[in-house]
């Protein structure tokens, strides 16, 4: 079974020289994977965070971005994951990542 949520997350403000974007927190329940689609002009790196309370991050998968589009997929380890993107050195002129989950 492939079955994939709404949207989750969207955000295409670009960012300043080493801003940072920091999704909601969002509920994995019924899920297997966490499924990211990102492209900027800027390299960064981009942080999956998972936690079994919505308060502590303690599972953490960093992804280090050169710019290319490019898609990421976490297994599910917790109940809830948001998203931290880190822009480098550079303002993005382009800015996109989103996310959903998928049934596995």
């Amino acid at each position: 079974m492939n079955i994939l949520s709404p949207i989750k997350s969207m955000n295409a403000a670009p960012l300043g020289i080493a801003g940072v974007y920091g999704s909601y927190n969002y509920s994995t329940q019924g899920f297997g994977r966490i499924v990211v689609s990102l492209y900027s002009d800027v390299a960064g790196s981009l942080a999956v965070q998972q936690s079994n309370d919505g308060t502590n991050w303690d599972i953490v998968t960093t992804f280090a971005y050169t710019g290319t589009t490019v898609g990421y997929s976490v297994e599910v380890m917790a109940e809830f994951y948001r998203l931290v993107y880190t822009n480098g050195a550079g303002a993005q002129a382009t800015f996109r990542l989103s996310s959903r989950l998928r049934k596995v």
